[in-house]
């Protein structure tokens, strides 16, 4: 052990991760030592490796001696020179497979490196240098519960569509005997992630259309609605908040929720309401986000009179039939985006993962609730039901068995039947509620899977120990505030009304880029790209690519054209055999898919045309 090498880590360490320098000097400090195995460093031939005993067997995490035959066969193997990179590696070790990828990989590669023990890392960091990967920012390190680094909203936020034919995910040596229970962890968040990627686009995809259908249809009320800042502003804190889902333990205890009217705040997924109307129960608001949602979901005529909270997305059926505020969830619609920055206006993002349920959380979250109460958030298959029988769902008695295909532990401490879909939800919920430490979260579902970070308490106890207090939330909803004043309301509806116009603009430069890219690949063909026409072109191009991606019109016909976004994003960072053959593929995908993007924008001109027309 060097004091010398310590300190000098610990000092690059701080700028790397302040929250994690903190804990290993708090672990130095107090000696920590109690772990069912034993970390040192030998010396063989003046070189210090680093080893691991566990009951009574010793695990090299090093070479003995040439460490590099070892590092060259293990990056032969996880390396594809197809693509620009991304590396999930299980374990730091002495930081050799790190460099390993940093020397020999592209420039724009990733390391995300999850390191599940702090002994080990505190004996690495007293034995080995590890400056060079604490200064390099194309390293992510992530210790097990001491970084401000959470695994999984970092794989969230890192991981797109077109990294995923490029993926690395790899183990450090005998770091999967170690660490066995913690591997599995590292694994199953990555592959929630990769399925959530893979199911978005999958949505984009399918529903393309109806999503262009529901952004124009829904725009008036976008115009007309409610703030959530306003809201936000002159809700009380000190209530409740229940967020009702549709599981099947909603029928156990669903007539509870009458006594907390009047006295907390009551948030429903679209699909809970006609469960809560069928008892007579009205949700202070509602939360709607599928534009494919089933209009049997908002057929109760009481429905229309409950405030909601959706997206420009959302079911435009369910929005016209209702007469309720409105209040609106920005849905990443960057052209609208620009509207609300330039007038300061707020329309907040929420954090989803992928339910509807999810969004209420992030609802509640967001409107700075103390005390957030679950009230039907199965997440599993309770008494062999899908959703409540009050539910349109739960009235078609779908039987869960040709989906059930993991198990999850229950409230109960006892296995309880699931989808990996709902396992998704549930990983989620446990992350944000990680995240959000000063929370109360009560689980009074009274059934289904453990959501850890809950208190599990009956719904009935919730009620009489937190709904103390009378609040009249239809008359603070009546008092909130418009989103735009008038004047914004006007310019709103002519900034709309120019989005064929603008959409005209990106036409013409599309068949601009058609034709220079038809230039450029008859010049490759020639074998004439080292010429100054072809660098004239390409530069040119370039231009005018960024031109139209900076054009945030295009948000509104990009759906419906999601295949050949994906192609281009899938196949962004491929490397063909030479530089010939990539030219020739760079330029057909990109004239592929400004020809898509063309032919989409010449269909919608005129529809939009006449969908502004009602504006």
């Amino acid at each position: 052990m060097s004091e010398e090498i310590l300190q000098e880590n610990l000092q690059y360490l701080e700028k790397k991760d302040l929250k994690l320098k903190e804990n290993v000097m708090q672990w130095l400090k107090e000696s920590a030592t109690e772990e069912e195995f034993l970390v040192d460093v030998a010396v063989v031939e003046d070189r210090k490796v680093l080893y691991a005993e566990l009951e009574n067997k010793q695990y090299q995490l090093d070479s003995l001696y040439d460490s590099m035959m070892l590092l060259n066969k293990w990056f032969d193997g996880n390396k594809n020179n197809n693509y620009v990179k991304k590396y999930l590696l299980f374990g730091l070790g002495n930081g050799m497979y790190v460099r390993k990828i940093l020397a020999e990989s592209n420039e724009k590669s990733q390391i995300t490196v999850f390191e599940p023990s702090m002994k080990i890392f505190i004996k690495v960091l007293q034995n080995f240098d590890c400056k060079d990967i604490f200064q390099d920012n194309r390293v992510t390190l992530i210790v097990q519960e001491y970084s401000d680094t959470i695994l999984q909203p970092h794989l969230y936020r890192n991981i797109q569509y077109s990294d995923l034919e490029g993926l690395i995910i790899c183990d450090y040596p005998n770091y999967k005997i170690l660490f066995a229970s913690q591997r599995l962890e590292f694994y199953q968040a990555i592959q929630l992630v990769y399925n959530s990627i893979l199911s978005t686009r999958e949505v984009l995809s399918r529903y393309g259309n109806s999503y262009y259908e529901n952004t124009f249809a829904n725009m008036k009320d976008l115009v007309h609605s409610k703030s959530l800042v306003s809201l936000y502003q002159k809700i009380p804190k000190d209530i409740p908040v229940f967020m009702v889902a549709s599981g099947p333990s909603l029928d156990k205890n669903i007539d509870q929720l009458k006594r907390a009217k009047g006295k907390s705040f009551i948030i429903a997924a679209d699909s809970a309401v006609k469960a809560l109307l069928a008892h007579d129960i009205v949700p202070d608001m509602y939360v709607t986000v599928d534009g494919e949602k089933y209009y049997a979901h908002f057929a109760d005529e009481r429905i229309s009179r409950i405030p909601m909270v959706c997206y420009l997305i959302s079911n435009r059926r369910a929005l016209q039939s209702s007469h309720a505020p409105k209040f609106f969830i920005n849905d990443d619609n960057q052209h609208l985006q620009k509207f609300f920055d330039e007038h300061n206006t707020i329309v907040p993002i929420l954090s989803t993962g992928g339910s509807v349920a999810n969004e209420v959380f992030s609802l509640a979250v967001l409107l700075d609730f103390k005390t957030l109460v679950f009230v039907g958030q199965d997440l599993a298959f309770t008494d062999d039901k899908t959703h409540s029988q009050t539910t349109v769902r739960g009235g078609m008695q779908m039987k869960p068995s040709a989906i059930v295909n993991v198990m999850l532990e229950g409230i109960d401490g006892n296995m309880v039947a699931s989808s990996g879909e709902f396992q998704l939800y549930l990983s989620w919920f446990e992350n944000k509620i990680k995240e959000n430490p000063n929370l109360r979260v009560i689980d009074a579902t009274e059934g289904g899977a453990m959501i850890h970070g809950t208190k599990i308490m009956t719904l009935e106890d919730v009620i009489d120990e937190e709904c103390t207090k009378e609040v009249d939330i239809e008359h603070i909803i009546s008092q909130t505030e418009c989103l735009f004043s008038k004047e914004e309301q006007l310019e709103l509806t002519q900034y709309l009304k120019s989005i064929p116009e603008e959409l005209s603009y990106v036409r013409d430069l599309a068949k601009r880029g058609i034709r220079d890219y038809d230039k450029m690949i008859l010049l490759a063909r020639k074998n004439q790209y080292h010429d100054g026409e072809m660098l004239r072109l390409y530069k040119r191009n370039n231009q005018l690519v960024e031109e139209i991606d900076a054009m945030l019109v295009q948000c509104y016909v990009e759906h419906r054209i999601q295949k050949s976004i994906d192609k281009v994003l899938k196949n962004a960072y491929t490397i063909e055999k030479d530089e010939k053959t990539e030219i020739i593929t760079a330029c057909e995908m990109g004239k592929e898919y400004l020809e898509d993007l063309l032919a989409e924008i010449e269909k919608d001109i005129p529809d939009i045309l006449k969908k502004m027309e009602n504006l």
